[in-house]
């Protein structure tokens, strides 16, 4: 393997690691996911998720910033900037495997997109990482609806 796909594959693995998600991964399983993962740049007006459409992957914001918006019934509600390390279309994993929002690259972003039959694969035989990643999600979940509905300023408090 050439040392610019070393390289690119342990960055995959150190923002696998670094989350919050997938911190209880092992060294093989990290690199499983790495290998699945694929780190892209996205000019800025780029859609990554379109609230509704079937999820996928999800994304790490590595680089730059991105806007998210919830279309509900009275009237959408956007966080405008979310910051480097935010998950992004973490919906994918959870039933109805949905996004939830619409999310656009702000300006040129990186990203670490990475597929969901993978990350499942991995979340069926360990439950106790399945655990811990529903936690998480639950988590931003919850920090992000707060922050959308002005109860806290905070959107990334429990992201990844």
């Amino acid at each position: 393997m050439e040392s610019w796909d070393t390289t690119t594959h342990q960055t995959k693995v150190a923002i696998l690691r670094d989350s919050a998600l997938f911190g209880r991964l092992g060294d093989s399983e990290l690199s499983h996911l790495a290998f699945e993962s694929e780190l892209i740049w996205a000019p800025g007006g780029t859609v990554l998720t379109r609230q509704g459409e079937h999820g996928t992957h999800f994304y790490f914001l590595v680089r730059g910033a991105v806007r998210m918006t919830w279309n509900n019934a009275q009237e959408p509600r956007t966080l405008e900037r979310m910051p480097g390390g935010t998950l992004l279309g973490w919906s994918a994993l959870v039933e109805p495997y949905t996004y939830t929002a619409d999310t656009t690259a702000g300006e040129r972003c990186q990203l670490l997109k990475v597929g969901v039959p993978g990350v499942m694969e991995i979340l069926r035989a360990r439950a106790d990482v399945g655990f811990d990643v529903m936690q998480g999600i639950a988590a931003i979940a919850r920090a992000r609806f707060g922050a959308a509905i002005g109860e806290s300023s905070d959107p990334q408090t429990a992201a990844s």
